[in-house]
């Protein structure tokens, strides 16, 4: 399913991903899935959010709004989507092969976004290979896509149809990477600095304001004593070298990146790092502001409005209301409780970096519904509880077996 979620249009605005989780669930059905209870209590919380965005379709607000509403069944397919995954993992993965199953994901996800990093520095080199990719940016419509325009400020996302989305699949990649191949120190840089290169070509603010600090802090904390000191140096050879051979002044999208670090006057920090996107009297809070007011409790319904959700918080809200906004933020906080019952100290760690980019990537885009990396969000976390699962019970095995042991080893004194 990680691969698929690579995969370009297949008919329209059907996507290889829906083919391959969709013809999966009717399968899942038929079988018994190994549901524990925080799998349980996820799956409920989820599909409450996906009943009170029911609740806003089938009930919908009367009053006038500020666009056209959109289309409900892309509403259906973003939220029944996470559902659909979940299901699946849990019923094909039994705790036995989670580990390896989880290592197998990890390294489709690494090897794919580190293809894409290469084609996407290949598109900025030689822009005419855009024309290779519209199969994946579009499902056929004539229309300029988010990807072309970008292309247009030196912006490059490979396969993506936003830089964005692009920007957070590099963030959980380069997280993946480092555990995946911790056993493996010069291919795991390789594949961090191709990834990084990628992320930068997309000028993603999730990707260099969360992922990057991060993935670094993850690489500080599974690093100790001389480690540590050659990850700071080659991070520093590396940005030296970069800045010296010139290649981020020849870069066309270099001006778009400086403008991270320029303040202009009176401009806040939230301002400038969010595009004015949750500044006071922004349109995203404007927006939030309309559904609050109309219907708070069940918003807009599937259909929502016509608008850019640029991010988790925005989408949920106009789509479901408080009611699915606190099923998200409930489900976030499930799903941490079950990372940290991860007995594995690294594997625990790379779960709450992951966990972590979720959150930060979550004030930029519905990084939990969104095309591709929902598919491959939610099958690592899904394998993650998998894993706790697995280790709690061997750590039960190996308690009942000391207890039995024990018993045996008494005297008996009948």
């Amino acid at each position: 399913m990680c691969l698929a979620a690579f995969g370009p249009y297949v008919a329209g605005p059907i996507r290889t991903e829906q083919l391959i989780i969709y013809a999966l669930a009717p399968i899942a059905l038929l079988l018994a899935p190994n549901l524990r209870r925080w799998n349980i209590l996820i799956l409920i919380l989820w599909s409450f959010v996906i009943v009170s965005s029911l609740f806003g379709y089938v009930f919908p607000y009367m009053g006038g709004m500020p666009r056209s509403a959109g289309s409900p069944l892309a509403g259906l397919d973003n939220l029944a989507l996470p559902l659909v995954v979940m299901f699946v993992i849990w019923t094909f993965v039994p705790p036995a092969v989670a580990i390896s199953s989880l290592r197998m994901a990890a390294a489709v996800v690494t090897i794919a976004s580190t293809a894409n990093a290469v084609l996407a520095i290949a598109t900025s080199i030689s822009p005419s290979l855009a024309l290779s990719l519209q199969g994946f940016w579009t499902g056929g419509d004539t229309a300029v896509s988010v990807a072309e325009n970008s292309m247009i400020m030196g912006r490059y996302s490979g396969i993506f149809g936003q830089p964005a989305e692009a920007g957070v699949m590099y963030s959980l990649a380069v997280i993946l990477a480092v555990w995946r191949f911790s056993r493996h120190p010069i291919l795991m840089y390789i594949l961090l600095s191709v990834l990084t290169v990628g992320g930068i070509l997309t000028v993603s603010k999730i990707f260099i304001l969360v992922g990057l600090p991060i993935v670094l802090l993850l690489l500080w904390l599974l690093n100790r004593g001389a480690a540590r000191s050659g990850l700071v140096l080659a991070a520093v050879m590396a940005v030296s070298l970069v800045a010296l051979s010139g290649f981020l002044q020849q870069w066309d999208g270099f001006s778009y990146f400086s403008r991270l670090f320029e303040f202009q006057e009176g401009q806040s920090a939230v301002a400038l790092y969010t595009a004015n996107r949750w500044d006071e009297g922004s349109f995203t809070l404007q927006t939030i502001g309309f559904v609050l007011s109309a219907s708070p409790l069940i918003g807009m319904g599937l259909g929502g409005l016509a608008v850019p959700y640029d991010s988790q918080w925005t989408e949920s809200i106009v789509m479901g209301g408080i009611f699915a906004t606190t099923g998200i933020a409930l489900t976030l906080f499930v799903l941490l409780r079950g990372m940290l019952k991860i007995a594995d100290r690294s594997l625990r760690l790379t779960a709450l970096a992951f966990w972590a980019v979720l959150i930060g990537g979550s004030f930029g885009l519905p990084v939990l519904t969104g095309n591709r990396i929902a598919t491959v969000t939610w099958v690592v976390v899904a394998l993650f509880l998998v894993v706790a699962n697995a280790q709690q019970d061997e750590d039960a095995a190996r308690g009942n077996h000391a207890v039995k042991w024990l018993h045996g080893s008494l005297p008996n004194r009948g």
